[in-house]
């Protein structure tokens, strides 16, 4: 039995050095077998019986590949690995593949959640979009993807500097107001109606103006 186990032994690796794997465990296995006075044709034709079975194995390997399945691949790296022939070349071309198609499988889980997220932000705020963008744009997805998003933003960002306007004008407005200088509110009035101060406000200063220029006409010398 031991004898076997080791003719059994050097013959496999001989059929795994013959497929391109680790030549020093090879020469161990066979210098064990030699020394329990194995001959290098039993030693090969238990290399036949191995290297027969890799070509069989290597038939479902490279259909797994060619199918581009990820269970399939994993099952016949899992099987090749069983049978000690994972160091092989077609394993790491397995690997390879393997390796690439889960990558690309993260890279489009990626951009499914980076696109769902950037449709989430279009009825956020200018700095959730900025983020979703970001991460749009680092998980792949297109300029064109991307566009609705920065339009989106834009239109918010102008609409917030266009608040802050008037917020000013609003400011402005009611300090000058306190000024009794009718040219300076009439200049002020007219800036907060363009930039759209509520109504109400540009009102009361135009009263305030009309009050004044009232005063005025009162105060004018009369001619005789």
């Amino acid at each position: 039995a031991h004898r076997k186990r080791l003719c059994q032994e050097a013959g496999k690796q001989l059929a795994k050095a013959q497929q391109g794997q680790n030549f020093d465990e090879l020469t161990q296995a066979v210098a064990a077998a030699e020394k329990c006075g194995i001959r290098m044709e039993e030693i090969e034709k238990e290399a036949a019986v191995f290297s027969k079975q890799y070509e069989e194995d290597a038939v479902e390997v490279r259909r797994a590949m060619n199918s581009k399945d990820e269970g399939a691949m994993v099952s016949a790296l899992r099987a090749a690995e069983a049978k000690g022939f994972e160091d092989s070349f077609l394993m790491g071309e397995l690997r390879e593949k393997l390796a690439e198609l889960q990558a690309a499988r993260a890279a489009a889980a990626r951009r499914s959640a980076a696109e769902s997220q950037l449709e989430r932000a279009l009825g956020e705020d200018a700095k959730s979009l900025e983020k979703a963008i970001a991460e749009a744009a680092v998980s792949g997805l297109s300029l064109s993807q991307l566009a609705p998003a920065r339009k989106r933003k834009a239109e918010i960002e102008e609409q917030r500097r266009r608040e802050q306007g008037r917020e000013v004008l609003a400011r402005r407005l009611k300090a000058a107001t306190r000024t009794g200088n009718p040219k300076i509110l009439a200049q002020v009035i007219a800036a907060a109606e363009r930039a759209g101060v509520s109504k109400a406000e540009v009102r009361a200063a135009q009263e305030m103006a009309d009050r004044w220029a009232a005063e005025a006409r009162g105060k004018a010398p009369v001619e005789e």
